[in-house]
């Protein structure tokens, strides 16, 4: 069942600092089993868009509850280009689904892989089968340019979302240049008033790239913005 099983843990590559079983478990750097399973629920939302009809596994159902039994490790390094980003996926022919990582954003990787192997009507075929995965360059980046064409935020997580998929953990962000200053400060606000192609429309509030860098992070990938002074 999710969270329960210390054994798959100790197959991890680095020592993983336990199995979180329930909300409480302290997460370091602010990352852990929250986010987690915040992701599962993400997960199983694509997974498990008409439970009625789910088949996964040669007709098996992943669990009595409808919801896959993962084992979350707990994440302890901050998200940075040297992170250990590998994981162990394994599907059993009895439905049993379990994924190792010595780090949440493995265990994110992991999940994503997941996804992507079910076809029509969520089925996982050619159980059982395990993956281990890891990445061969650290640094996985795409550059978006908001200082020549403003993109608002819900298309910047639009290509996070994207980024996820692919398995990009870097969303270099070009906020500013000449042409434009959208990017909004508490200091010196009057850089985006007088900068900004119209301001407020189409500038970012301080609010706003806190949210992207945040929404970048729950799904493992880190915004780095690129300032160009004036």
């Amino acid at each position: 069942e999710l969270g329960g099983r210390r054994a798959y843990a100790a197959r991890a590559k680095k020592r993983a600092s336990g199995i979180a079983t329930s909300s409480s478990v302290p997460a370091a750097n602010g990352y852990g089993c929250g986010s987690l399973r915040a992701a599962q629920a993400r997960s199983c939302a694509r997974l498990y868009s008409h439970p009625k009809q789910v088949s996964w596994l040669h007709g098996v159902a992943a669990s009595r509850d409808g919801r896959p039994p993962f084992a979350f490790a707990e994440e302890e390094p901050p998200l940075a280009e040297d992170v250990d980003e590998s994981y162990q996926l394994s599907l059993a022919a009895d439905g049993t689904c379990a994924i190792v990582a010595a780090t949440g954003f493995g265990v994110l990787r992991g999940l994503e892989t997941l996804s992507q192997f079910a076809g029509e009507a969520c089925t996982v075929e050619n159980a059982p089968l395990k993956v281990e995965d890891a990445p061969r360059f650290s640094y996985r980046g795409f550059m978006v340019d908001s200082s020549r064409h403003f993109l608002p935020v819900s298309f910047l997580e639009h290509v996070i979302d994207g980024l996820v998929a692919s398995k990009f953990n870097v969303l270099h962000w070009h906020i500013s240049d000449s042409q434009s200053f959208p990017g909004g400060s508490n200091t010196y606000p009057q850089l985006a008033e007088e900068g900004a192609y119209l301001y407020p429309e189409a500038a970012y509030s301080v609010a706003d790239m806190k949210k992207v860098v945040a929404y970048g992070r729950a799904r493992g990938v880190r915004v780095m913005p690129e300032w160009d002074v004036p």
